[in-house]
């Protein structure tokens, strides 16, 4: 009972800070194709409404990359391959580059609308603040997903994770499916797809049997 609900707990404050990154990537999303569309052919002797642009491309595709990688697939089956970490490491590395490229297009312009160079201002303090704050979200993001999916096999008294910390596809799903779908204390649930067992698949648990659910159980045999 108090793993299942150490798992839950951290289950809670992993979705918490994932919204936290979700809303530091959705606001440039959002914002920077109208700061870019509003400027379009003002006259500035350097490129600042394109650098919106590539703001968006850089943003956005974070954004996808993040939300097919959580949404998708089982973490379970997930073995931790380091390519979610490679991908996290390359987009950063993009954004700090673009941020180094908006700051010397802002320092190089001299004539350019006043508005613009304010709102360019703006962006590069929050991209320059946002960096940073997206590389910690991240390393929360691992090691609460970890920790959450340890707790919640071993209340389950399975093992299929492996123990090194990693941010492993489906994570989000998998806890937000748990989280919600919490059932009471004397009611089980599937290991692999969180439904609430029937009795007898509950009483096949109890007895030291897979705690799977009867479709996951016929797929897992049929897999096997």
């Amino acid at each position: 009972q108090g793993l299942a609900l150490l798992s839950l707990l951290l289950g809670c404050v992993f979705l918490f800070v994932a919204a936290i990154g979700l809303s530091i990537l959705v606001l440039p999303t959002a914002a920077a194709p109208l700061v870019a569309t509003h400027w379009v052919g003002v006259d500035c002797d350097s490129p600042l409404a394109l650098w919106f642009w590539g703001l968006l491309i850089v943003a956005a595709s974070f954004l996808i990359l993040m939300c097919a990688h959580q949404l998708t697939g089982d973490p379970r089956k997930d073995r931790g391959s380091g390519k979610a970490s490679i991908c996290a490491c390359c987009a950063g590395f993009l954004a700090v580059t673009w941020a180094i490229v908006g700051t010397t297009w802002y320092f190089e312009a001299q004539e350019c609308d006043g508005e613009l160079k304010t709102a360019m201002f703006w962006a590069l303090a929050y991209l320059w603040a946002g960096i940073p704050l997206l590389a910690c979200t991240y390393c929360g993001l691992l090691c609460l997903g970890t920790a959450a999916l340890r707790a919640g096999e071993a209340a389950e008294d399975v093992s299929s994770s492996p123990k090194r910390p990693a941010l492993r596809r489906g994570t989000a799903r998998h806890l937000l499916v748990q989280t919600l779908g919490q059932a009471p204390p004397s009611l089980k649930l599937c290991s692999r797809c969180s439904r609430v067992l029937l009795k007898a698949e509950a009483d096949l648990v109890q007895a030291g049997g897979p705690s799977l659910c009867g479709h996951c159980h016929r797929d897992e045999e049929r897999h096997a």
